[in-house]
């Protein structure tokens, strides 16, 4: 993460020192930039920072992000703070972006007031956006998510969710299991709950691989979707890749996975066949590969449970594991 700070006078800077010394405990790589020509040092900064933090009066930073402003998914986190120290304000991309959540921090560590004004926080009730980002959920919809987060402010809403969770729902949630007008569903299926329903898509799925050697990346693609197709589930869903480690060079499978941003996970023979489960045994691919299934083997070994059994399409064998954890709010 990188945060980049601008001041424009002595006391400015000697604020700034003690937030560089406090982000950097963080874990954030900080820069501190110039007071010279702000509109270019600004512009760069935004396009490459995850948080601006401009210690000055707040008409000099809304004129030198007001340009670059282009959406709530894109936007950086931006505060600003007056040289003394009184006030930390969450100025841009509250949500998505953690200016609110960063705001607080700052603001905790300087003994100052944050200023929040993003209306679900002041009303105390859930904020879908930043509940996904702080996750690391997709968003099927922002214009949708918008129409939530007004409809949020007035009465609660239907929540659905395929993954376990033990604490009470946030204000502005109720539990349900569908059927209403508009809700909100964490979920790894295609299928929808609610009339109109905002899926958050976690990345909890593993999908497991066996090809033939030199199978495209283009079959390996079309046999996945169709099996998710087929089965109802969602790819965006999918957090990595498995095989047996005799594909790791398996130029089909890795082009596959780099065009889906997909991270791979190879396991030997031994690993995949100490895995305890019934699972589907054939002794073609115990000849080959020294273990009797790799796709629901490695679908599982990073600890997942067997959500899709073996699927053969076209020469691919595809198993799915889900990886179970618990939604925190």
């Amino acid at each position: 993460m990188s945060a980049h700070l601008f001041c424009f006078s002595a006391k400015g800077r000697a604020l700034c020192d003690k937030i560089e010394k406090f982000l950097q405990e963080k874990g954030y790589e900080v820069t501190r930039q110039p007071s010279t020509d702000l509109a270019a040092r600004t512009r760069e900064c935004f396009q490459k920072g995850n948080l601006l933090i401009f210690v000055c009066a707040c008409g000099i930073a809304v004129r030198a992000i007001a340009p670059l402003v282009r959406d709530k998914t894109e936007d950086p986190a931006v505060l600003v703070c007056d040289d003394c120290g009184n006030f930390v304000i969450s100025l841009l991309s509250g949500h998505i972006g953690g200016a609110n959540r960063a705001a607080v921090a700052v603001a905790e560590f300087l003994g100052a007031t944050p200023v929040v004004t993003t209306a679900t926080d002041r009303n105390g009730k859930f904020a879908v956006d930043e509940f996904a980002a702080m996750r690391g959920y997709l968003i099927s919809d922002m214009k949708l998510a918008r129409a939530v987060s007004s409809a949020i402010l007035e009465r609660d809403i239907p929540f659905f969710s395929d993954l376990p969770y033990r604490d009470a729902l946030p204000q502005g949630l109720k539990a349900s299991q569908g059927g209403e007008p508009l809700g909100i569903a964490l979920s790894y299926r295609e299928k929808a709950p609610f009339l109109k329903t905002l899926f958050l898509r976690p990345r909890v799925l593993t999908l497991g691989i066996g090809c033939r050697r030199g199978t495209s990346a283009e079959k390996i693609g079309r046999c996945v979707e169709e099996v998710f197709c087929a089965e109802g589930l969602n790819l965006s869903c999918i957090a990595k890749v498995a095989s047996v480690d005799l594909k790791a060079d398996e130029r089909g499978l890795l082009e596959f996975c780099e065009r889906q941003g997909l991270p791979t996970s190879f396991y030997t023979a031994a690993e995949l066949s100490a895995l305890h489960g019934n699972f589907t045994h054939s002794e073609r691919v115990l000849r080959v590969t020294g273990t009797d299934n790799v796709c629901e083997r490695a679908a599982v070994c990073g600890g997942e449970k067997l959500l899709v059994a073996k699927k053969i399409v076209d020469g691919v064998t595809v198993a799915v594991g889900l990886r179970e954890e618990y939604v925190a709010f």
